[in-house]
């Protein structure tokens, strides 16, 4: 399902890519929202908030393979699980967000960074991991949390 008014670019030097690799498979994404490059692959749900930014990234809600080799042979995948992305997030180039993800509103999350655990709303997020690095906040435009200066 896609909704009204969004823009699917291919600035970042690929095409965006969304499969559902599965007959109950489902990817939504919300109105005014714009992709750019983004490759989106659900065997479960990915659903993707209103009005946000999406560079060139993966966002993925299963592991496509078990990690142990013999339950790899005999075919065997851990479940998926989905994700799910607010509204008015930004997604920068090169970014993984991984199964079973919750990106809050409003979030930013920078450049080649990995996601593996959720994201607050209103939250900077960078690294491999990603860690918060700033609260974003409307009177002020952001804060340093606690550690991370």
């Amino acid at each position: 399902m896609i909704g009204d008014h969004c823009e699917f670019a291919g600035e970042a030097g690929a095409p965006n890519v969304l499969i559902a690799s599965a007959p109950e498979s489902e990817i939504a994404i919300g109105a005014g929202t714009r992709l750019n490059g983004a490759h989106v692959q659900a065997a479960s749900s990915i659903r993707i908030g209103c009005d946000c930014l999406i560079a060139d990234c993966h966002i993925l809600d299963t592991d496509f393979h078990a990690v142990d080799p013999a339950e790899r042979r005999a075919g065997m995948c851990p479940p998926p699980r989905p994700v799910v992305v607010g509204d008015e997030v930004w997604i920068c180039s090169r970014v993984a967000i991984l199964k079973g993800v919750t990106v809050g509103d409003r979030a930013v999350i920078g450049y080649r960074s990995v996601v593996r655990r959720d994201v607050p709303a209103d939250a900077v997020v960078i690294g491999n991991p990603a860690q918060v690095v700033k609260i974003l906040t409307a009177r002020r435009g952001c804060s340093v949390p606690e550690g991370a200066r």
